[in-house]
């Protein structure tokens, strides 16, 4: 009697073992079936090739407003600006995050945090070879940058480095939904020369006309006998 009696536990605790082993295939077969089932959803929401990547690119590229929308909501159009739409295919968005000196700046992006320089244009330096601070125009070139300094912009990258490995770029910042090269508005002011490393590159006729009109008003740098060298500044 008392072998029967174990046997027949025995069978019962077999038999409860088998039915949690089905119990717990038959719920990880639902998990799974549930996660397969919402894949394709969440993969619909993105692009899943290069083509499809473009085609969305694309499609908010259209959806930005023409030149001639951003003239009339403006009322006043200025040509010396450019549109979003004209820049979005060559442009990035990036956060300014810190400002080193006149024309290099920390941003935040994509590629996340990085030093880069402005391209085509040379600032005076706001620390000196022996240490020191430039009070003056140095100083002056690091605080019109710095009104960039916490806002967001478009950067152009051009694929080259200055001499201390920083990519050089373009900034374009925004006002009246115009967005302004803000290195060519550093010639302007006159607190930056034209620096480039060949005759045909990108945007080099409009930053010598920059330049010449900062020159012919005596703007800060050309205020100053002698102050712009050939290598740069006379600081």
């Amino acid at each position: 009697m008392k072998e029967n009696a174990n046997a027949r536990h025995q069978r019962r605790s077999w038999s409860q073992f088998i039915a949690f082993l089905s119990l717990l295939a038959i719920i990880l077969l639902v998990g799974c079936s549930n996660s397969s089932a919402s894949e394709p959803e969440d993969a619909a929401d993105e692009p899943t090739t290069e083509t499809d990547t473009e085609e969305v690119a694309k499609q908010e590229k259209e959806e930005l407003p023409t030149r001639e929308e951003v003239d009339a909501e403006n009322g006043d159009p200025d040509y010396d600006g450019l549109v979003e739409r004209d820049l979005v295919d060559i442009t990035e968005e990036v956060a300014i995050s810190e400002i080193i000196d006149g024309d290099t700046a920390v941003v935040e992006g994509e590629k996340g945090k990085e030093t880069v320089s402005l391209a085509l244009i040379d600032a005076p330096e706001l620390t000196l070879p022996d240490g020191s601070q430039d009070d003056n125009l140095g100083l002056k070139a690091n605080d019109v940058l710095s009104n960039l300094n916490g806002s967001t912009v478009l950067i152009e990258r051009t694929g080259a480095t200055d001499d201390k490995g920083h990519e050089l770029v373009h900034f374009w910042s925004r006002n009246n939904n115009y967005y302004y090269n803000f290195n060519k508005l550093m010639l302007k002011k006159g607190i930056a020369r034209v620096n480039a490393p060949s005759p045909d590159v990108k945007y080099l006729d409009e930053f010598n006309e920059a330049e010449s009109e900062a020159k012919a008003e005596e703007e800060d740098i050309w205020g100053i006998d002698g102050y712009v060298t050939e290598d740069g500044f006379e600081q």
